[in-house]
């Protein structure tokens, strides 16, 4: 018996990989799963919206009273006085009405009793009338119109410029403050100016608004505080003569302090710390003086008055109290000795 030789159109039948097959059938199922939720009919629907209530609905009935209140409101000239609210609440039931043309207006619905009747018109107190219904024809005079607002007064601002003179070589850092000065006008708009110096003391505000301040400078460690004032005056910022307010110079008025400080032998003392304050205010401390190989310690920017001097070196603590003098340079010899 002779073997036929196989078809070979009919070999044998291959699947396809794992890897192909398995998110095929995901992705069937995925599909499956949608286009039955998307063409699946609900079994119970919701009923629909009711929109025809039918004829046996009873109708909502409101009481009405059988009275009217009716009259006329005037301003205080005597004139009607049109789109006035005269409004009127009967138990929890409001009744209202705008007056026409003619100041005409009527209130219908209303029983029989005594109410309180609210009368309302723009830029006028609000008026109350007590009355009895029935009523005759009301005649009402508005009161008068409320006190005008007063308005901020005109704000002018004057240019500001001048200068503040000093021995400094170079005074660019330091600041020249302007407060108001107390008693003028809460309203006049006069608010604290701050500006810097050039290093010639030159200053220059365009638009500083018209008033009295007192000026004064700091120096630029003392940048946005209040003290200590190298130099104050009282400046009135007002149109002059020929147009501005004029150059607005300030001079210094400050003292120096120069301490010399020596250990028992004689020789100079650096790295101490040399502090001073106020002495009518222990708050105010000036920044510490930094000695040089001579053991100079020097303090600048020292308006008149009196000081705590505080000197701190290894384990020395010396106290003195000075009174220094504007325009005046005060020279001190310290001696750190145990004895």
């Amino acid at each position: 018996m002779t073997k036929q030789p196989a078809n070979p159109r009919l070999g044998r039948l291959k699947l396809p990989p794992l890897r192909v097959l398995f998110p095929a059938l995901v992705f069937g199922t995925i599909l499956g799963a949608f286009l039955w939720s998307a063409f699946a009919q609900v079994e119970d629907p919701l009923p629909p919206y009711a929109t025809d209530f039918g004829d046996d609905q009873p109708a909502i009935e409101l009481e009405l009273g059988q009275e009217t209140l009716s009259g006329q409101v005037l301003d205080t000239n005597g004139q009607p006085a049109p789109d006035v609210l005269v409004e009127l609440l009967q138990g929890d039931r409001p009744h209202w009405d705008n007056t026409d043309e003619l100041g005409r207006f009527e209130l219908s619905g209303l029983f029989a009793g005594v109410g309180e009747v609210l009368v309302s018109a723009v830029g006028r107190p609000h008026m109350k009338q007590r009355v009895t219904i029935p009523a005759g024809d009301l005649v009402w005079n508005l009161p008068p119109l409320h006190e005008a607002i007063e308005f901020l007064p005109q704000m002018l601002a004057l240019e500001l410029f001048g200068q503040f003179r000093s021995d400094e070589e170079d005074l660019s850092g330091f600041e020249l403050v302007l407060d108001p000065m107390p008693g003028q006008d809460l309203m006049s708009g006069l608010t604290s100016e701050r500006l810097e110096l050039d290093e010639d003391g030159n200053f220059h505000s365009r638009d500083l608004i018209q008033g009295s301040y007192i000026a004064y400078v700091l120096p630029p460690w003392a940048v946005g505080g209040s003290w200590p004032r190298l130099a104050q005056a009282e400046w009135k910022h007002t149109t002059r003569q020929g147009g501005g307010s004029g150059p607005l110079i300030l001079t210094a008025k400050d003292a120096v302090l120069e301490v010399k400080l020596s250990d028992s032998s004689g020789e100079a003392v650096e790295g101490a710390l040399v502090l001073l304050r106020d002495r009518t205010d222990p708050n105010r401390i000036w920044p510490p003086a930094i000695g040089t190989p001579e053991g100079l310690y020097i303090t600048r920017h020292l308006p008149a008055g009196q000081y705590t001097l505080q000197v701190v070196a290894s384990e020395f603590d010396i106290l003195r109290e000075l009174t220094l003098e504007a325009d005046t340079t005060t020279q001190l010899a310290i001696q750190l000795d145990s004895d």
